[in-house]
């Protein structure tokens, strides 16, 4: 009896300890799941000023290694578009004209498929080079 007790002790110990720390013991169960999709880092130029309903405006640099839905390679030219902005990102104080670098994830299969995660400014100065995108097999 003092066995099944103990035993009982111990997996309810690292059930619990799989459930604080997921990261750190390598359990699965209690964690999030790795991220699905692809992640770009993206240089643009702010078009109107940012609006969390709409997504940030901006005119960006061709994305070569850009993922379709179709799973294939085709690259992205560049083009001003709308981009959703994940909740945690800050785009206090962007007006148009301004230079960022975008951290854009995306998954097909989620329910937002593209966002914005990460967002900087760069300096003023910042050249960016509007092309076609060179995509490679």
């Amino acid at each position: 009896m003092k066995t099944s007790a103990v035993s009982t002790g111990h997996v309810l110990s690292l059930l619990l300890l799989c459930t604080l720390l997921p990261g750190i013991t390598g359990c699965s169960g209690g964690g999030h799941e790795p991220a699905k999709g692809h992640d770009y880092t993206v240089r643009a130029r702010v078009e109107e000023v940012p609006n969390r309903s709409s997504g940030l405006y901006v005119t960006h640099e061709a994305i070569d290694d850009w993922v379709s839905r179709s799973g294939k390679v085709e690259g992205m030219s560049s083009m001003s578009m709308p981009f959703p902005i994940a909740p945690e990102v800050s785009v206090e104080g962007l007006q148009p004209g301004d230079v960022v670098e975008m951290k854009l994830h995306v998954d097909w299969e989620a329910d937002l498929a593209v966002q914005i995660t990460g967002l900087r400014k760069l300096p003023a100065d910042t050249r960016l080079e509007f092309r076609d995108a060179k995509p490679q097999p």
